[in-house]
């Protein structure tokens, strides 16, 4: 019978003509400390698995199913997580840097520490997530994001005055969409909030507030 082995920190396979899928599938209650790296994990279902330390790096996960999964520690950058399902998973410290997170879910998980460094949240959801003490520098396609709009804006509180902040408020509790924003506020206010999100390096909020004001 096919077997996935733990040695020195790495797993050995042997195939006895199983896929590396379903040896990963089968073994996902304790692949703590595995090195899973470039691997074809797409489309796996993994939830409640248990990947505590394992190197992840350069794998394709996209559509993979990750809920509820221990991945705290885990090293998964540069992987494809696209179209993920990554709610309530523990990714205490885990490294997503250069990550392609497009249309995933990670509602309700732990980001605590996390680095999301270079990675592309278009469309990603982060519904309940804590954003506070992660690594958001270099992130890519968030513009529509309103969780990234609220950590950014509260990473940079004392920079806006009271009527500003509520501003701030309004939008992201709301989720109110462009077209709406452009016709509840004074533009002028919006263009200054843009302005100092931009000058701290995250400038994708004023370029769509730009396009859409044209």
């Amino acid at each position: 019978m096919a077997k996935i082995y733990k040695i020195n920190g790495g797993v050995k396979y042997e195939h006895d003509n199983k896929s590396i899928q379903q040896l990963v599938i089968e073994n996902k209650k304790d692949l703590s400390f595995c090195n899973l790296s470039n691997l074809d994990l797409s489309s796996c279902d993994l939830s409640n698995s248990n990947l505590f330390s394992s190197d992840l790096s350069n794998s394709d996960l996209s559509y993979s199913n990750l809920f509820n999964s221990n991945l705290s520690y885990s090293n998964l950058s540069s992987c494809n997580l696209s179209e993920s399902n990554l709610s309530k998973a523990d990714l205490y410290f885990c490294n997503l840097s250069a990550c392609d997170l497009s249309e995933s879910d990670l509602s309700y998980s732990n980001l605590s520490y996390s680095n999301l460094s270079a990675c592309d949240l278009s469309d990603t959801q982060f519904t309940s997530c804590n954003l506070s003490s992660c690594n958001l520098s270099e992130i890519k396609y968030y513009s529509e994001s309103h969780d990234i709009f609220n950590e950014l804006c509260r990473r940079n509180y004392k920079k806006f005055n009271n009527e500003k902040l509520g501003i701030i408020y309004k939008i992201s509790q709301l989720r109110l969409c462009w077209q709406t924003i452009m016709m509840k506020f004074k533009w002028d206010d919006i263009t200054n909030i843009f302005e100092i999100l931009s000058d701290n390096g995250y400038d994708e909020y004023l370029i769509k507030w730009d396009l859409v004001t044209e």
